[in-house]
């Protein structure tokens, strides 16, 4: 397997863990370093009188440090793979040649490791080293038998009728808002915003609550604020329209009603549905922090067809390790995925893991004019959706200077502008010096968002 540095720094919780790790890509900082086929190890003297011992298993990666660090991996285990990388032109077998022998410290974690992975092993019939997203059975679950269906009705009605008083509530809160006008929104104590979603919270109505918040978010937003603020407040009563007449709507449109009011669909549900098998393609990776919940993204797109996955998890910013490390970027991976019911099916949980190899081909994209039109069809089936993947091949980035904003042109001058908060134009300008390329990212509310692209046969995540 052929790792690369960018590969490596996508396994980085943050920025600061990289910028640490930096510090200890010497030789010199590490007075034992090993290697084989497998695993890489050494010794890195900190600031006390043992070294930290660290290891890597190169089958999934994972990582283990003796460190007290809470990261996952640590400053420690990100230095040892750059430095290997760098040792090896990052080709990973054996780089530090010469090195020392393996200790029985790295013996005994990958001999424990091998055990728990063999129960595992037993149940799929995968090649090579076999991984879960979010510790999933490989296979469905058996259909439990509900020993109270009446309880499960009455809880599902007294649940309905807490939902409808909470969607009345807040209609009347919302009109208030808009009556009082934008500039007054401003100017409303937090307390309000809090007091308004928790009423929401105990009306068994979590989706809705969160939607009040990023209305408070969205009026701090700075420049362009009240044009956001808008279209978040016109999705949200759609939103509560749609709400009071979802016996109306298509049953895969009430799924996605009820999901963004704040129904959830249990994993066993998920995985009861139907599956999909094939190899997909790793295509980005991105962590984002909210208050005190850390949220993973994880795009794949189907290699025979231009069809995406959305893998997304969840974890406390003191869990790191919870999060999925084992989805490199710019490789093709042999998967079982299962859908979340919904108008628009992107989210899925994933099953029968297995690295198959690096990512040979340019994902499956389309011109500019021809994305959009994705995107406009996505948007009539789901009114909802805010975030939508779209890869857009032979792609130029360009500036726009009296606009202060950078966009992407294809040979049929169609133009794709780049979200303002998007800070990736200079990078894609200096991968590509300013030729065209194949660029993945997402449509977001004011614009598109680079996350990697394809360019002079190799791929760059952003």
């Amino acid at each position: 397997m052929q790792w690369q540095r960018e590969q490596v720094l996508a396994l980085a919780p943050d920025q600061a863990s990289v910028k640490a790790a930096q510090s200890l890509i010497n030789r010199r900082k590490w007075p034992t370093l090993g290697s084989n086929a497998i695993a890489l190890w050494g010794e890195c003297q900190g600031s006390g009188k043992s070294p930290y011992q660290t290891a890597i298993d190169l089958r999934e990666p994972a990582f283990k440090c003796s460190c007290p660090s809470r990261k996952f991996p640590c400053k420690h285990g990100l230095a040892l793979f750059l430095l290997a990388i760098q040792s090896d032109g990052s080709q990973l077998v054996a780089p530090f040649d010469g090195g020392t022998a393996m200790p029985d410290w790295v013996a005994h974690w990958l001999e424990k490791r091998a055990k728990q992975e063999l129960p595992r092993a037993a149940k799929a019939v995968v090649t090579g080293p076999e991984t879960t997203t979010d510790r999933l059975p490989a296979a469905p679950p058996r259909a439990t038998t509900n020993r109270d269906p009446q309880g499960t009705t009455r809880r599902a009605a007294a649940r309905a009728a807490k939902v409808a008083v909470g969607i009345e509530e807040l209609t009347v809160w919302l009109k208030d808002l808009v009556r009082a006008g934008f500039i007054e929104a401003q100017t409303r104590p937090d307390r309000e915003w809090q007091q308004m979603s928790a009423r929401l919270v105990d009306a068994q109505a979590p989706g809705l609550a969160a939607q009040v918040q990023s209305l408070r978010t969205t009026i701090l937003s700075g420049e362009g604020w009240a044009e956001r603020f808008t279209a978040v407040i016109g999705r949200l009563f759609l939103l509560l329209e749609a709400y009071r007449r979802i016996d109306q709507v298509p049953v895969a449109l009430q799924h996605e009603i009820r999901s963004l009011i704040g129904w959830h669909q249990s994993r066993e549900d998920v995985l009861a549905g139907p599956a999909i098998q094939g190899r997909w393609r790793v295509l980005s990776q991105t962590l984002a922090q909210e208050e005190e919940l850390l949220s993973q993204r994880i795009w794949l797109q189907q290699a025979t067809q231009e069809r995406y996955a959305l893998i997304l998890n969840f974890a406390h910013p003191t869990n790191r390790q919870a999060l999925d490390v084992h989805w490199r970027v710019g490789t093709e991976v042999d998967a079982t995925l299962y859908f979340y019911d919904g108008a628009l099916p992107l989210r899925a949980l994933a099953t029968n893991i297995a690295v198959a190899a690096p990512m040979a081909t340019v994902p499956t994209g389309c011109a500019i004019a021809d994305a959009l039109h994705n995107y406009q069809q996505a948007l009539a089936i789901n009114p909802w959706v805010t975030r939508y993947p779209l890869t857009v091949i032979q792609a130029t980035v360009g500036l726009a200077p009296a606009a202060a904003r950078a966009y992407l042109y294809d040979e049929e001058c169609h133009i794709l502008p780049l979200s303002r908060r998007s800070r990736t134009h200079w990078q894609l300008l200096s991968i590509t010096g300013g030729r065209p390329a194949s660029i993945f990212g997402e449509w977001q509310e004011d614009g598109f968002v680079p996350l990697a692209l394809w360019h002079a046969g190799r791929y760059w995540a952003l």
